[in-house]
């Protein structure tokens, strides 16, 4: 069975179909979920990248390059786990419009100084963590899928309360 799904970018005028060859609409809406969590995260990824090469502060620096390994880590192995549990699902076309992503590459190069790029970092894994509860709590995701993302929320929170520590801020 073919289940089409209407995946809107930003507005009503940039409506873009994905064809899912997926069995019921439950597992559609999963994969899309999944994907749109990627595609957050690897603009997350972006964000902290760019945010490790602005960062006057060397324990920012090193903060910014550890996010940004993590993500780019779950990122490879999230898209794996996916591809394996969806592997009926054609390559992702579409992109979540700026609102609903969680940290915007473009915000972090518009910052000027370190203390606004880590805020809004750490708003952005607020929402990181605030989206994968719900995914974690509300639906059926697959095992290798659930445990990937269950142990990236554990790292983003652990990683919230290390981000409170960090000095030479003021």
């Amino acid at each position: 069975m073919v289940f089409c799904n209407k995946l809107y970018c930003g507005s009503t005028k940039a409506k873009k179909m994905m064809h899912l060859n997926i069995d019921n609409e439950y597992e559609a809406k999963l994969a899309i979920l999944l994907h749109g969590v990627i595609l957050k995260n690897k603009e997350s990824e972006s964000a902290y990248c760019k945010a490790m090469e602005r960062a006057v502060s060397a324990d920012l620096k090193a903060h910014f390059q550890d996010k940004f390994t993590k993500h780019k880590r779950f990122d490879e192995t999230l898209t794996r786990e996916v591809s394996v549990a969806f592997s009926q699902l054609p390559p992702v076309a579409w992109r979540n419009s700026n609102k609903d992503l969680w940290i915007d590459t473009e915000t972090i190069v518009r910052l000027s100084d370190d203390a606004s790029m880590l805020k809004v970092c750490i708003q952005g894994d607020r929402a990181a963590v605030r989206e994968y509860a719900v995914l974690l709590e509300k639906y059926s995701l697959p095992f290798d899928v659930y445990h990937v993302i269950r142990k990236h929320k554990m790292f983003i929170e652990l990683d919230l309360h290390k981000a409170s520590k960090i000095k030479d801020l003021h």
